[in-house]
């Protein structure tokens, strides 16, 4: 009775990632039409323009929360002495986390994709 237990469980298992495989393709297959039917250049045109809109993000947090850590740091009683070099790593740590964040949010979308490309 386990074993027949085992099958069924194992035949649900095998159908959930069959299933999950045929949608992956028929996205892909989606994406493909479209691209063919707007026509190369004006998606590559939407894509440079959706990691334009994905930068202009980026720096916008980053300078949210550069001023947010200078208000800190002179509420302490300190000054940010390399003003460019601080903002630069700050700049680079919200550029990753943004790009890992909205894809995780917005199901392998960025902010950019999901308003350009729809």
């Amino acid at each position: 009775m386990e074993k027949n237990q085992e099958n069924l469980v194992e035949n649900e298992v095998e159908q959930i990632i069959t299933e999950e495989e045929v949608q992956d393709t028929e996205k892909e297959e989606v994406y493909e039409e479209v691209v063919k039917v707007e026509g190369k250049f004006s998606h590559f045109f939407k894509v440079i323009l959706s990691g334009v809109l994905d930068q202009i993000l980026a720096v916008g947090i980053a300078l949210i929360l550069f001023f947010i850590f200078d208000l800190i740091i002179g509420v302490v009683g300190y000054e940010i002495a390399m003003r460019d070099e601080m903002f630069l790593i700050i700049y680079i740590v919200s550029n990753v986390l943004y790009y890992s964040i909205s894809q995780e949010i917005l199901e392998g979308k960025t902010v950019g994709k999901k308003l350009i490309l729809r």
